[in-house]
């Protein structure tokens, strides 16, 4: 929890604001995560890594259940920015759910 603590009060308020729930603990370690179409073939994932030197990692992920094909998109950013774009990421996972576009297209 100390890895997230300085950017956990924007992640909250984040959440809060766009009824995300976060998932904060896999397999014993601490993570920022969520899912959208959790229950699809082509789930949607949204994980932020730890802050380090005041700069933030979100990372949106989609990817084909039991294969390889995949898309991913990264923001590196100034904890500063992590609100904003928490939004830019939320709006991405939304519109590849949306567009019908599978995964499986991608590499």
């Amino acid at each position: 929890m100390i890895e997230f603590q300085s950017i956990d009060p924007i992640l909250s308020r984040w959440a809060q604001d766009n009824q995300i729930v976060w998932l904060s603990e896999y397999k014993g370690y601490d993570v920022r995560t969520y899912f959208l179409n959790e229950s699809s073939s082509e789930p949607i994932q949204v994980w932020v890594d730890p802050p380090s030197d005041g700069t933030v990692q979100i990372h949106v992920f989609q990817y084909k259940l039991g294969g390889k094909k995949k898309r991913s998109e990264e923001f590196s950013i100034p904890v500063s920015h992590l609100y904003e774009t928490l939004n830019a990421a939320l709006e991405l996972a939304a519109a590849w759910k949306s567009s019908g576009v599978p995964a499986s297209n991608f590499d």
